[in-house]
């Protein structure tokens, strides 16, 4: 099967069970596991490889960990933020910029923009990116250990899951895709700690009583988004990367609700809203911007083309596609200058997982520097699969190649416009520049600043915006 096969599969096999009406207590199960289940599908099927580094969890690992989570108690327990705050629950994975400091590129240029506006962040792998950009910072830590810990008691009666409608799912896996995914396994898991966190974010909103929610990356969120919902506050998503027809995060072509997605969407552009059936009506998804683009753009548009490549490394297909690197260096002409770009989750393993770039002729970039929009700015081309990064490029005017990977398929609506070109092999490589003409506007509309603040006082009032911006 191909990787639409696979999804198109995967949505027929939803219809069929009605797996959206599946209640364990009053929760609706289907859409808290969805998206691990399809993951799981995906890599058992070889289509998905390591996305990104699992953290050290030895016994030094511990004791440091031990020691930032007792700091993080004390001075970011989220506890204590501000009441009638407004809180952006943002992205961990923050960026090294040129100023020092690690940004929350989706959440600090907007968070200062609005009337006591907060950060809620999640660990980053052991800890979290410090010196942060973010002026009013505060850590999940404390939910999340105590979640844990409540968790290991079992507070959540399993035999509450019924078993029968588990084994009807993973018989229809095992039918249409061959593979076994333990169902049952996954919604215990799931459910032992999301009744708890519900329960706790659902203390913080009581005593802080946010005026609103932003976050990102939703589904990782869905205690803090239900949590939201019964408190009665309105929660909007940030976007921050791919979304398309096959990212089963946001695509519900059925029209199947789903009960723990935010109440409006800020997406980067035009072309994200028609690409993509959310499962919110259209008119609470709102073209925003992406305010880091928008900003570096602007700043790097002296830079000169050169001839020089980049491709855009992704855990999930990293070891094929630094293969085909491997092979365009080996036919490319001389003079082109071919950089391989890793993704943040492959920096301090790649060595280990693909041993065949450590003595090639490519330079391999594994840190935040140089920047990858300094790479695109001298860019001339860029070769990728399916990574929020190849649309990026484009904004560079950089003319793009998608290789025949798994994922590619997120792509499509790229590929039937002009926007890139797919191939299967090195050879098909023409270094020729002829970048395509594309309305840049519409994947990153401009000027954010407006955008967001016609939205946020649309949907929140006029209050809610900080004056003096």
């Amino acid at each position: 099967m191909t990787f639409s096969e696979v999804c198109e599969s995967f949505f027929q096999l939803e219809q069929d069970l009605y797996v959206f009406e599946w209640e364990v207590d009053g929760i609706r199960v289907w859409e808290l596991i969805r998206f691990k289940v399809f993951n799981t599908i995906m890599q058992e099927l070889g289509f998905y490889g390591q996305a990104h580094t699992v953290p050290d969890r030895g016994i030094k690992a511990k004791i440091i960990m031990s020691y930032r989570l007792l700091k993080s108690y004390i001075f970011y327990n989220p506890f204590c933020i501000k009441k009638h705050s407004i809180i952006f629950n943002g992205h961990p994975r923050r960026k090294l910029l040129s100023d020092g400091f690690y940004w929350d590129i989706y959440s600090d240029y907007v968070a200062n923009l609005v009337q006591d506006g907060v950060v809620l962040e999640q660990h980053y792998g052991n800890g979290h990116l410090i010196p942060a950009k973010s002026v009013r910072l505060y850590y999940n830590d404390f939910i999340t250990t105590l979640s844990y810990f409540c968790s290991c008691f079992k507070l959540h009666n399993k035999n509450n899951i019924d078993s029968s409608v588990c084994k009807s799912i993973e018989n229809a896996v095992t039918f249409n895709f061959n593979i076994n995914v333990d169902v049952y396994g996954v919604a215990r898991k799931v459910l032992e700690r999301y009744k708890v966190d519900l329960y706790l974010f659902k203390e913080l909103f009581k005593i802080v009583k946010p005026r609103a929610c932003f976050v990102l990356a939703s589904y990782g969120r869905n205690s803090f988004i239900a949590a939201a919902k019964e408190c009665k506050i309105p929660t909007i998503e940030l976007q921050h990367g791919v979304v398309s027809r096959y990212h089963m995060a946001y695509s519900f072509p059925y029209k199947n609700n789903k009960y723990n997605f935010p109440d409006y969407f800020f997406a980067f552009g035009e072309y994200w809203k028609q690409n993509v059936d959310f499962p919110i009506p259209s008119e609470k998804i709102y073209n925003i911007g992406y305010p880091h683009l928008e900003t570096c753009r602007s700043a790097l548009k002296h830079i000169p083309k050169a001839d020089t490549l980049v491709f855009i490394s992704q855990g999930t297909i990293g070891k094929r596609l630094s293969h085909f690197a491997v092979q365009l260096r080996q036919s490319a002409p001389a003079h082109v200058r071919i950089v391989y770009k890793l993704h943040p989750g492959e920096y301090d393993r790649w060595r280990e997982d693909y041993p065949w770039l450590v003595d090639s002729d490519l330079e391999i970039v594994d840190s935040h520097t140089p920047d990858l929009y300094e790479l695109f700015a001298q860019a001339k081309w860029q070769i990728g699969v399916y990574s929020t990064a190849v649309f990026e490029g484009l904004a560079f005017h950089c003319q793009t190649y998608l290789v025949d990977l798994p994922g590619v398929d997120y792509m499509r609506p790229l590929l039937d416009s002009g926007y890139a070109q797919l191939i299967k092999k090195a050879v098909e490589v023409k270094f020729r520049y002829d970048p395509v003409e594309i309305d840049k506007h519409y994947f990153f509309a401009e000027n954010w600043k407006q955008n967001f603040q016609h939205a946020v006082a649309e949907i929140l009032g006029e209050d809610a915006i900080k004056r003096n911006q």
